[in-house]
């Protein structure tokens, strides 16, 4: 098998606006909105250099409440940031979910083991807290079943091989010319970009592209720009990709196994009767007792 060269996740570009993104980089970086209620994340990979997770912890509003680590890649290749991005969104608690690049025109089997072989010698076994995510966005001359099947194929290997949960990461354009529909889209959970083209200036609102066949209920991510101001957040890169959890943030922290804080009880005010008495002598005091039905009440 003959390795392909790197890629990184583009899923909500279509090929025609390659040169138009590349042209923006600079120019249209911008901030997360404040006024989006959707819980806020990011997806990092090695393009994004050396991140300060304690910046990304710092900055808001919008808090980053999650992060996307890129893992690899088909069969034979590692991020070279991840065990650092890794480590680091774990440090400073940030939950974190990993996504690793299917290549459709390589065998299934080897993929899924390099997956698995990156978690046992980068994170040592650490899995993080959310699901595994299937970066679907390369087709390589494949046919449309083709690319639908090695991306399923990868998803519930590593449903059986690590006993985790695992989606898809893709765009609408990619599934609408590159995917055949099958029964799997409406039963796992999907990640999906959807951008402003072709000049963005701002996150997408919302909702993501819909795909008829994948129940809104299935999609769970959505990856809203990818030319985020990177540097004001904690990037070395000018740009970074902004993602929004499609929920509450209980049902995010749900959705990422981890414990949900339980509701702050109201205050509670305890009268005891000397205190009520004390409470009727100065009510009587004030000249205001007679016939009061506060005080009758209270007595």
């Amino acid at each position: 098998m003959a390795k392909v060269k790197q890629y990184h996740a583009m899923a909500g570009e279509k090929p025609s606006l390659v040169k138009q993104l590349k042209a923006q980089i600079v120019t249209s970086v911008f901030l997360p909105s404040k006024a989006d209620p959707r819980p806020f994340g990011i997806d990092v990979w090695e393009g994004d250099g050396d991140i300060d997770f304690d910046q990304v912890a710092a900055f808001g509003p919008p808090k980053v409440e999650f992060a996307f680590i890129r893992m690899g890649q088909s069969w034979g290749y590692e991020d070279k940031k991840f065990a650092q991005n890794w480590l680091g969104f774990k440090r400073v608690g940030i939950p974190r979910m990993a996504y690793h690049v299917v290549f459709p025109g390589q065998k299934d089997i080897p993929q899924v083991a390099n997956l698995c072989s990156i978690f046992d010698r980068s994170s040592g076994g650490d899995l993080g807290e959310g699901p595994v995510w299937i970066d679907s966005q390369l087709h390589q001359n494949q046919t449309r079943e083709r690319v639908s099947e090695s991306t399923i194929m990868m998803v519930r290997g590593v449903e059986e091989e690590l006993d985790k949960d695992s989606g898809v990461y893709t765009g609408l354009w990619f599934v609408n010319q590159f995917m055949k529909i099958m029964e799997w889209f409406a039963l796992i959970p999907w990640w999906l970009a959807t951008w402003l083209w072709p000049d963005q200036k701002a996150e997408h609102p919302g909702p993501p592209g819909k795909v008829d066949e994948i129940p809104v209920s299935q999609v769970k991510f959505q990856q809203t720009a990818s030319t985020g101001d990177g540097k004001k957040i904690g990037s070395q890169s000018a740009r970074l990709d902004f993602d929004r959890w499609q929920g509450t943030r209980e049902e995010l922290r749900i959705f990422l196994g981890l414990p949900v804080d339980p509701p702050k009880p109201k205050g509670i005010l305890t009268l005891t009767w000397p205190t009520i008495d004390e409470l009727a002598i100065a009510i009587a005091n004030a000249g205001s007792t007679k016939g009061d039905p506060v005080l009758r009440i209270l007595k």
